[in-house]
Parts: C-alpha cells; sequence; structure tokens
C-alpha cells in the first residue's frame, strides 16, 4: 500500500499484523512531525517560546534599569564630592 505525499510522490507505509486471528492488517504511515502532531502540542510550544521571550525582554529591561540607576548614583555622588570641595576653601589666609 502506499500513500502520495505532499510533493506527489508516492510513499511507502510499513504493514504490520497483530495477531493471528482476523487477519486484519494495520497500516502505519511514516512519521511526519508537521502532520501527526496533536494540536494541544502546537499552542504548548507557541506559548512556551512566548513564555520565554518575555522573560528575556524582562531581564533585558531589569539590567538596563540597574544600570542607569547605578549610574545616576555615580553621577550624585561626584556632583557630592565636588559640592563639597567647592565649600570648605578657607575663609581666610590665617585657616591654612
Amino acid at each position: 500500500m502506499s500513500l502520495q505525499g505532499l510533493d506527489g510522490t508516492e510513499t511507502s507505509t510499513e504493514a504490520t499484523f497483530h495477531g493471528t486471528s482476523g487477519g486484519q492488517r494495520i497500516v502505519s504511515p511514516k512519521y511526519c512531525p508537521g502532520v501527526n502532531a496533536k494540536p494541544g502540542y502546537l499552542w504548548f510550544w507557541l506559548l512556551s517560546t512566548l513564555v520565554i521571550l518575555f522573560s528575556c525582554f524582562c531581564a533585558y529591561r531589569h539590567r538596563w534599569a540597574k544600570l542607569r540607576i547605578q549610574q545616576q548614583q555615580r553621577q550624585r555622588e561626584i556632583n557630592l564630592i565636588a559640592y563639597n570641595g567647592a565649600c570648605n576653601y578657607p575663609t581666610s589666609m590665617l585657616d591654612l
């Protein structure tokens, strides 16, 4: 027995016999992932992919925000050091 493939060529199938009574012939076609897959698996993989992509996006945004906060803290410290340095000049030559 043969089945016609998507490209028009014929593919052979394997015939297996189960038991001797009745002589029924069970024909199973070759496995084709796109055709024989259950639709539940498709949704599972789509949702899994979306969850992973969303997690990567959130991790990227969190890292970017953390770096931005660190840069702002560094700038505040630099400004504070500069302000304290400018304000702590001696008022007269006698203070030296």
